[in-house]
């Protein structure tokens, strides 16, 4: 069944969800048909999906972020864990940011130098 672009990469960024939220791999052989799909379609998957991973690493960060801007009430090991979390996110978050800048020739890349999430 041929599927048209925008349900193509609605349906990946679905997958993309539930791969890394559930840590669930059993989405892998799908996810991978739908971006040679992309890929026949003459889109450049590997954009596509930096774009998808840069945009969940956003929303996950919002999220652990979201009681903080609130000011709620929360345990110092809760904030501890949240910002830990919001580090590892951000790494991945920089690196889906320098692969876009990469394929598009464009920006630069960022570096973090002494900085916690190295």
């Amino acid at each position: 069944m041929k599927y048209d672009i925008g349900h193509l990469i609605d349906m990946l960024s679905i997958l993309y969800r539930k791969k890394t939220i559930l840590n669930d791999n059993s989405f892998d052989k799908q996810y991978k048909e739908i971006l040679s799909s992309l890929r026949s379609e003459g889109l450049d998957e590997k954009l596509i999906e930096q774009i998808i991973i840069l945009h969940n690493s956003n929303c996950e960060i919002w999220h652990l972020e979201a009681d903080l801007r609130q000011g709620k009430e929360m345990p110092l090991d809760e904030i501890g864990k949240r910002a830990i979390a919001i580090r590892e996110i951000n790494r991945i978050r920089i690196g889906a940011t320098n692969e876009i800048n990469r394929l598009t020739n464009s920006g630069y890349k960022e570096v973090k130098i002494h900085h916690a999430s190295e």
